[in-house]
């Protein structure tokens, strides 16, 4: 089925960006260890290892599939292939679906890759020093929330940029501007009670959908 077919070369067009961005961080993170716990005697070290963590797992994800979402219509316009897409005998909400699928999958692939390698190395530091702080665990939690609003931004002003121009750096140049623009146009929004730390994220997401 052309969907199918579709869905499958998008799959083989980003597989190996997937692998290169997860392999990258779990490497990265054992160099940062090697680097900064084994080589310091300080009780920090590992508290700011983990906030660098836990970082990573937050906001790769998000720049990874920022990455996806402007080459699949800007992409398919620099290489030529964007009239092969419009006479395609599937409908635009087909092709727009099967174009976005797996970008979307994968990104939450990661996320949880990341955020689940994140949690063995925290339960690593757990067992093996009961003196060594670490972040608290009520801020847990927060992340897949925080994860969830930035990969929404990502999806939104990725695919609008990738859209309205032909080059994907471009695209990609304007939609980091939109999200940085966003988020720190929301930075100060606040409110009470348990939904307070995710009053900012959640405004900026939403606004980027309604100006997307």
């Amino acid at each position: 089925a052309p969907f199918s077919r579709m869905l499958w070369k998008e799959y083989r067009a980003l597989r190996m960006l997937w692998v290169g961005c997860a392999v990258g961080t779990l490497g990265l993170w054992l160099l940062m260890y090697v680097v900064t716990v084994m080589g310091s005697d300080s009780l920090q070290a590992p508290l700011e290892l983990m906030h660098a963590f836990w970082s990573l797992a937050l906001w790769l994800p998000a720049i990874y599939l920022l990455g996806c979402t402007v080459a699949t219509f800007a992409g398919e316009k620099e290489e030529r292939t964007a009239d092969w897409l419009i006479h395609t005998a599937m409908p635009f909400a087909s092709t727009f679906a099967a174009k976005v699928i797996w970008p979307i999958l994968s990104a939450g692939m990661m996320q949880l890759l990341l955020f689940g390698a994140a949690a063995l190395i925290r339960q690593y530091f757990l067992a093996t020093s009961t003196s060594t702080p670490l972040p608290a665990d009520d801020t847990i939690p927060e992340l897949p929330v925080l994860a969830t609003f930035a990969l929404a931004e990502a999806l939104v002003w990725g695919l609008l940029w990738s859209l309205q121009l032909s080059k994907p750096m471009p695209a990609a140049v304007l939609a980091a501007i939109c999200i940085v623009v966003v988020n720190l146009a929301t930075l100060n929004y606040r409110g009470a009670g348990v939904w307070e730390p995710y009053l900012a994220p959640w405004s900026a997401a939403r606004t980027s959908v309604l100006v997307a």
